[in-house]
């Protein structure tokens, strides 16, 4: 998984000024399936739960691994598929979901002569892993992983994201996937990540070939478009919220259409939309939901 992870980064490259410089590629929460070795650098840290089991988070980074990319992964002593979620809260904040697997073929311990605090991060690495990863402005990040089934909680502050780049479509929102969510923690952030999916999602559909199924998502997003700028006009909170939720109500449309359509080429363009389109509307729509669904912020 680590490897084909890193092929897929490799290739999301472009050429500037004659320098070869890599763009922010999406995040990645999923299942693990193999036991994969761990980069040449890496940087684990422990903590307990529930009467002394093993939590951990591990930031590390790979062979040719560009630090656009931060590589995260989370352990703990929990059964097969138990659900986490990774929040990811510095100069943006993210909140990816996903479960904890148990490793087939988990690494080997160290050598003989460790000390206890080296045998608690061996320990560690061997426990159900959930993988995770992160594009983002430089700064400095507090990572909390959860075990909400278990009410366990356990942070690291670390400072990544350095050279990143934000998403093409979004300029300014970095494109994770849509496993992971931006969290607004005022009211202009929720403007701002609101106003970014809508330009997110107008330009994906602006490089989409012309079709019905293209026009009626433009006339969806028209209407979404319109709800929140509604929306973030609106002194009352509570009409902002009506507003927004119209948003969040159209957005949702949008994503269910784009995900019935089938892909199919003729030869010169993708007919009615690409498998890229339909993953980038379904992920924008969600980035939209999740950041105009909030309440209560100011």
């Amino acid at each position: 998984l680590h490897a084909a992870h890193r092929l897929h980064r490799e290739s999301r490259m472009t050429v500037t000024n004659g320098v070869r410089r890599r763009l922010a590629p999406p995040a990645l929460l999923a299942i693990v399936l193999c036991g994969c070795g761990l980069g040449p650098t890496y940087d684990v840290v422990t903590g307990t739960f529930d009467g002394g089991k093993v939590i951990a988070l591990n930031k590390w980074i790979g062979t040719n691994t560009n630090q656009v990319w931060t590589d995260l992964d989370a352990y703990a002593d929990v059964p097969d598929q138990t659900p986490g979620i990774l929040d990811i809260n510095g100069p943006q904040h993210w909140r990816c979901t996903g479960v904890f697997t148990k490793q087939p073929n988990p690494p080997g311990s160290g050598g003989f002569f460790e000390s206890d605090q080296q045998q608690r991060k061996d320990k560690a690495l061997t426990l159900p892993k959930m993988v995770g990863g992160f594009a983002g402005p430089h700064g400095t990040y507090l990572i909390t992983i959860e075990v909400p089934s278990l009410t366990a909680k356990f942070s690291q502050r670390w400072t990544f994201g350095e050279a990143a780049y934000p998403s093409a479509a979004t300029y300014d929102l970095y494109d994770n996937i849509a496993a992971c969510a931006p969290i607004a923690d005022t009211l202009a952030q929720q403007r701002s990540i609101g106003d970014e999916c809508i330009t997110a999602l107008r330009n994906t559909l602006s490089r989409a070939a012309p079709s019905p199924i293209r026009t009626q998502l433009q006339t969806l997003l028209g209407q979404a478009g319109q709800a929140t700028l509604s929306g973030d006009g609106q002194a009352d909170p509570n009409q902002r919220a009506a507003d927004y939720q119209s948003a969040v109500a159209t957005l949702a449309t949008m994503a269910q259409v784009a995900g019935e359509v089938v892909p199919s080429w003729d030869g010169h363009s993708w007919v009615p939309l690409s498998t890229r389109d339909i993953a980038d509307i379904k992920k924008f729509a969600a980035y939209g939901t999740a950041a105009l669904s909030q309440t209560g912020l100011s």
